[in-house]
């Protein structure tokens, strides 16, 4: 290699830079971009600061030719193409921040004595005679999503192609990058921006590197790219993949189609991983997630039976990064007869791509096209136990397509992770962090039948039910610190007793939503009928008889607890149960909230008899809605904790009588 240090105006002195295939794209954050900015104003106007290395490779005659847009600026004006191999992240922000500097001038405007639109030659495009055919000085190979996103949104040009531009992580960060600096700059004066043009493209200065034919490009991007933002093995594995493409035994046709196959798979990878810009899916979990139900899942862990999880971390199964990297895809492998060949890398790269998809559909539900008891069910899981069922949904999804036998494996995976969610415990190790990866991975591979799958869960889930549920709920929810306020699944209850109120009354309309149940602010959603703060004097006449550890009981206790549909007036939270329950002639308070509001604003008087009654009325709900045996309503009342203070209560009750 060689090297010397160059300022950016010399960087782009002829050249054509495209970031390849095998390299990610834009990755930083706005972290990232504040500590760039940062080290770009606090840098002296006469010093120079050490910005870096970049890292070239030469792009090939053969490749360059195919490059519609560009050819004609390398032919004629001699300029030279280069991949850029480290250094994205850093190069990529100075075009972002230059685009941003051009647009806070005219066109008719300087920039340090530079007309504006040599400064846009310079960096960002140059026109054939002024007309149509324009070659970008940076961006991407030209199938890359982030290459149309960024001629049209970031140096805001038309696009031939028709299509909107795909967005994913990557371009979405490259905006959020473009946004950032445009706030920035708006504050400055022209003067104050010049200044930070010249610092940028004078003073930042990079060690070049060009990496001779040599060293093979696919294997320094591993070990260069491991100096900065660490890539993921998602990124890492796209270019070992492409990397054994270019050394298969294989007529050049074929590799050029494996090729092709995997930058089209990595292309949907990366769409569907950043198509919900408010719930990027991590590229990681993904690809651990696939690995496990590609490949099958082993443990040695020989006590777990037949109708119980496969193993309770996905971290106790093989090292997915060790097994593709390290074990699979590699370079060995290759050259021995029958262990690697095109077929299975296209094979594996196809179902990424299939599976995708599905993974998008089942983290967003309502955007994912199935039908409306489908994305209920989905819904309703994600409410339990959030992602850690995914891998075993999209194992089925992507095999089952029948909606009715989909329906049943949702129906018992639902009823497995809510009584899961209830805090059973196996060997000290929590289920709801496991969902049935090795079962779902046997389906996947056809070692087990859809009906045995769904045969397993739902025999679990009885297992637990009889053996194990009522003395867990006995010795675990009601000793949590805030009772079962503090109960992780208490929304989710809370909603599905909701939606059986709405069913009775006939009513089609929802008090509350599915998304009240994700809402984090559990004073905003859940209300003590009992107040926590109790300082009137009516709550001290209805809990007289009751010692104060009792109390708090009480206020957490299941019974007290109701879903609200919006913030209640502090004063009104606090005070006696006749206003709580609200009137006609003031439209406030329960009977004008939620269908559990209105069912409790038809109690005369609230005290802990009431209290103790909702809770037993509510887990009998939990037995018929989930199918499940908690015992006599002696065991109820155990279950909640609170025997003592129903014993303390009979004994008056019958000494009033």
């Amino acid at each position: 290699m060689n090297e010397q240090l160059q300022s950016l105006s010399k960087i782009f002195t002829d050249k054509i830079i495209r970031i390849p295939d095998y390299q990610r794209g834009y990755a930083w954050t706005t972290k990232h971009i504040e500590d760039f900015w940062s080290d770009l104003n606090l840098l002296d106007d006469k010093s120079n600061h050490y910005a870096g290395v970049i890292t070239f490779d030469d792009v090939s005659d053969e490749t360059w030719k195919t490059w519609q847009e560009d050819e004609w600026i390398i032919r004629a004006r001699g300029y030279k193409p280069y991949y850029l191999v480290d250094g994205q992240q850093r190069l990529t922000t100075s075009i972002i921040l230059i685009q941003c500097i051009i647009e806070s001038f005219d066109h008719n405007e300087m920039i340090n004595l530079t007309d504006v639109l040599d400064v846009r030659k310079r960096f960002i495009y140059d026109a054939y005679d002024e007309k149509i055919s324009r070659a970008y000085k940076f961006g991407y190979e030209h199938d890359n999503p982030s290459h149309e996103f960024l001629k049209t949104k970031i140096f805001m040009q038309d696009s031939d192609r028709s299509l909107i531009p795909e967005t994913t992580i990557y371009t979405h960060n490259l905006e959020i990058a473009k946004k950032y600096f445009l706030e920035k700059l708006a504050e400055m004066t022209k003067t104050e921006i010049e200044i930070v043009y010249r610092k940028l493209t004078q003073n930042f200065l990079y060690n070049i590197y060009s990496i001779s034919s040599e060293i093979d490009i696919h294997v320094s991007f591993e070990t260069m790219n491991n100096r900065g933002k660490p890539l993921s093995h998602l990124e890492l594995l796209k270019n070992r993949l492409i990397y054994l493409s270019n050394n298969l035994k294989e007529a050049d046709h074929e590799k050029i189609r494996l090729r092709a196959t995997i930058n089209s798979a990595w292309g949907s990878i990366y769409h569907y991983l950043g198509k919900n810009i408010n719930n990027p899916l991590d590229d990681d979990v993904f690809l651990r997630s696939h690995f496990i139900i590609h490949f099958g899942l082993e443990t040695d862990d020989t006590e777990l039976s037949i109708v119980e999880p496969g193993i309770a971390f996905i971290s106790n199964s093989k090292n997915y990064r060790t097994e593709l990297l390290d074990k699979i895809f590699t370079i060995k492998n290759l050259s021995e007869e029958g262990s690697l060949d095109i077929t299975y890398i296209y094979e594996y790269v196809k179902s990424l791509k299939t599976s995708i998809e599905v993974w998008y559909k089942i983290s967003n539900p309502q955007d994912s096209g199935y039908s409306k008891e489908e994305i209920a069910y989905l819904t309703k899981i994600s409410m339990i136990v959030g992602s850690s069922s995914n891998l075993t949904i999209m194992a089925v999804f992507l095999k089952q397509t029948n909606k009715r036998e989909r329906l049943k494996f949702l129906e018992a995976l639902e009823r497995c992770a809510f009584i899961m969610s209830l805090g059973i415990r196996y060997k000290g190790r929590s289920y709801v962090d496991n969902m049935f990866y090795r079962e779902a991975s046997d389906y996947y591979n056809s070692k087990l039948t859809f009906e045995k799958l769904v045969q397993h869960i739902n025999k679990f889930v009885d297992n637990l039910s009889s053996d194990k549920l009522l003395e867990t709920m006995v010795s675990r929810i009601p000793s949590y610190g805030d009772g079962f306020y503090g109960w992780g699944t208490l929304k989710y209850f809370l909603y599905e007793y909701e939606q059986s109120l709405k069913s009775e009354m006939r009513n089609t309309d929802d008090k509350i939503s599915s998304n009240w149940c994700f809402s984090s602010d559990m004073d905003d959603s859940i209300e003590h009928v009992y107040p926590q703060t109790a300082s009137a004097d009516c709550w001290k006449t209805a809990f007289k008889s009751i010692a104060p550890t009792e109390k708090s009981a009480l206020k957490n206790s299941l019974g007290n607890l109701v879903p609200i549909t919006k913030k209640k007036n502090s004063s009104l939270r606090n005070s006696c149960f006749e206003t709580k329950k609200g009137s006609s002639n003031k439209r406030v308070g329960y009977r004008y909230g939620t269908y559990s509001e209105i069912e409790i604003s038809e109690s005369d008087q609230w005290g802990p008899r009431e209290i103790i009654n909702r809770g037993v009325k509510l887990l009998k709900f939990m037995e018929k809605r989930w199918q499940v045996k908690l015992g006599t309503e002696e065991d109820k009342i155990r279950i909640l904790g609170l025997q003592k203070i129903d014993l303390k209560l009979k004994t008056l009750e019958t000494r009033r009588a």
